[in-house]
């Protein structure tokens, strides 16, 4: 009798082990994170190829709202669970277009956050391209902000270097996954920045070859689930495929 109770409780004892390696890991995932990055409309000073950085503005020109608000129809059916955007109004104006278009019962206003200000251009900020080549020679990306992984670089411009950038990128990013949706955190969040932002992506995903360069009014797509990132899409400015895919991640039904 002693020798059955003895088997019997290690037959319980095994089961609770088996069920806690794999009800239990599912039990104690957390729930996807997913971020969508979008890169602010067309603006009066992309048309002119003026240096538009941290600590100067310009507003989105009607192209560049229209485009926006077709980006905008393509989230539509997406619940926003927050909203981010930098402190410019290329951005700010960019991120309600998106609202309006939204019918999702998602938030309806952002936070605005310096962390996710554009690259600032020192001396070149809001200067003419052709101008800031004829001084500072032609307009190469290493050349005027170093590399992400460099912390002594000094820009030419008196700017803000990919390094010193990526730093404040990413501290914001951090601080706004810190803040948790529901019960198992999680949701979806928008965050509407600046071109500068691939800075951080490149950053953030070394090895994979897409991340080349944010067009006006994209959308970048990452996930994130238990700790693991994985960038979904990138820079995608094809409107009419967007929903598909948003199908496909289970972003809406």
């Amino acid at each position: 009798m002693k020798r059955s109770v003895t088997i019997a409780a290690a037959l319980i004892a095994l089961t609770a082990l088996l069920f806690s390696g794999c009800g239990g890991a599912e039990q104690s995932s957390t729930a996807d994170t997913v971020i969508l990055l979008v890169r602010h409309g067309q603006t009066q000073g992309n048309i002119e190829q003026l240096m538009q950085g941290g600590r100067s503005d310009s507003p989105l020109t009607e192209e560049g709202k229209q485009t926006v608000a077709k980006l905008g129809a393509a989230l539509a059916n997406v619940h926003i669970d927050r909203a981010y955007s930098s402190e410019l109004g290329r951005a700010k104006t960019t991120e309600q277009l998106i609202f309006d278009e939204n019918k999702a019962g998602s938030v309806k206003m952002g936070e605005a956050m310096a962390a996710f200000n554009d690259i600032d251009w020192g001396n070149a900020e809001d200067r003419p391209r052709s101008e800031v080549e004829a001084e500072y020679g032609p307009l190469d990306e290493d050349t005027y902000f170093g590399s992400a992984e460099d912390p002594s670089f000094v820009t030419p411009t008196g700017g803000e270097s990919k390094y010193q950038f990526c730093e404040r990128f990413g501290k914001g990013i951090d601080e706004i996954l810190s803040k948790d949706i529901g019960e198992k955190g999680g949701g979806t969040i928008l965050l509407t920045a600046h071109s500068s932002a691939v800075f951080y992506l490149r950053q953030r995903f070394p090895e994979d070859s897409r991340v080349s360069g944010l067009e006006n009014a994209s959308l970048t797509v990452i996930r994130i689930h238990d700790g693991k990132w994985e960038l979904l899409d990138e820079s995608d400015t094809d409107y009419s495929a967007i929903p598909d895919k948003l199908k496909k991640w289970r972003l809406i039904s």
